[in-house]
């Protein structure tokens, strides 16, 4: 830097030039701690962001929905829930007028947050689903059915019991055809 410069005005425009480069291209180490939060913010940004905007977007609707059906107290208690999302939305930075995460929030904010948003969410979304948008809440519940029924608890129970159909109709010479018709009605 020094030796391409022959008078003090060059040493100060090469350094001046030297400064700009490096506060363009320089990034501030941060401690372990603002690293884990910002990795816990990104988490929680990308598994939920989705739910929680769709949340936000029928909010209005499921509310309105809810007043209908069910009286103004439960339209309130869901308006309260549905701040709680809204709040969730900005502090992840998630919402139209905040777009930023807060990097900031102090570590057991942080914690209350994510833990609500993780027991609290899925619920909260159902209940707007199903007020606002019923087509896609039929969709949604037919295909968790479909994935109950392909693996799981469903899946073994139907196939225990058409074996045990399946030994009686041995033992006994009973119809397969209202064996399996009683099996399905039976786990059902």
């Amino acid at each position: 830097v020094f030796k391409g410069a022959d008078s003090l005005e060059d040493y100060q425009k090469k350094l001046t030039k030297r400064l700009k480069k490096l506060k363009k291209n320089y990034v501030p180490t941060q401690p372990a701690g603002a690293t884990e939060k910002t990795r816990v913010i990104e988490q929680l940004r990308s598994q939920h962001g989705d739910a929680i905007r769709y949340v936000i977007k029928h909010s209005k609707r499921a509310v309105k929905e809810m007043t209908i059906k069910h009286g103004e107290e439960k339209g309130r208690q869901l308006e309260q829930h549905l701040e709680a999302a809204k709040n969730w939305a900005t502090a992840l930075g998630l919402s139209e007028r905040h777009p930023k995460p807060d990097y900031n929030m102090p570590e057991d904010q942080l914690e209350r947050l994510k833990s609500n948003v993780e027991r609290r969410l899925e619920n909260l979304r159902a209940h707007v689903v199903k007020l606002a948008d019923p087509d896609r809440f039929f969709v949604e519940t037919l295909d968790k059915a479909e994935q109950d029924t392909k693996t799981g608890a469903g899946c073994e129970l139907l196939s225990q019991e058409i074996r045990r159909r399946y030994l009686q109709y041995i033992k006994s010479e009973l119809d397969p055809d209202s064996m399996m018709t009683a099996a399905l009605e039976q786990t059902s």
